[in-house]
C-alpha cells in the first residue's frame, strides 16, 4: 500500500518523481506533537525538505514520512483521507496515523 514509511532523511533514495501521465503521490507526514500534515504530490523528494523547514519554524519536528503508491487520482485520495482525519466524531473517522495504514 506505501512505498516509504520512515524518517524523511533518504526519502530522495527511495521514491522517485512521478511523470505527468502516472499522477502522482499522497503523502503523510506525522509530526512530534502528534499533528498530520497531508500533501499531494508529484515530487515528494523536493517538497517534503521543503514541509520539513517550515514544520521546524512552528516549533514542530517531522517524525514519519508516509508515501502511499503511484495514483492517476492522488489528489481525491487526499481529500478522502482529510475528510476520514477531520471527522473524529463520525462512526467511519480514523483517530490516528495507523489507522489509515
Amino acid at each position: 500500500m506505501w512505498l516509504y514509511d520512515g524518517e524523511p532523511d533518504h526519502l530522495d533514495l527511495s521514491v522517485r518523481n512521478a511523470q505527468h501521465d502516472e499522477g502522482g503521490y499522497v503523502v503523510l507526514l506525522e509530526l512530534n506533537d502528534g499533528g498530520i500534515r497531508l500533501l499531494g504530490t508529484r515530487f515528494p523528494a523536493k517538497y517534503v525538505p521543503i514541509w520539513r523547514a517550515n514544520a521546524r519554524i512552528d516549533g514542530a519536528k517531522i517524525v514519519r514520512v508516509i508515501v502511499f503508491g503511484l495514483h492517476p487520482r492522488y489528489e481525491k485520495i487526499k481529500r478522502m483521507l482529510v475528510q476520514c482525519l477531520a471527522g473524529s466524531g463520525q462512526q467511519n473517522a480514523c483517530q490516528s496515523v495507523d489507522e489509515i495504514l
